[in-house]
């Protein structure tokens, strides 16, 4: 569990940026915010939005770019 909760800072940062940047709680209002994300600065690493499927299905937002 410890090895996760780093990334789960940052998702959790993220998308708490994208929520007060849309100005709203809403899914609707600010996944498209998300998406959008370039150059945040978290601990692991810098990240920036994207829209992929990853292998099993599942839709991913934001990634790292330089971890």
């Amino acid at each position: 569990v410890k090895v996760y909760a780093p990334y789960v800072y940052d998702a959790l940062n993220v998308m708490v940026a994208a929520m007060v940047k849309a100005g709203s709680a809403d899914p609707k209002v600010y996944l498209p915010v998300l998406a959008k994300t370039e150059g945040y600065k978290g601990v692991t690493g810098t990240i920036a939005g994207r829209k992929w499927t990853s292998p099993s299905g599942r839709k991913i937002h934001a990634v790292p770019t330089d971890g």
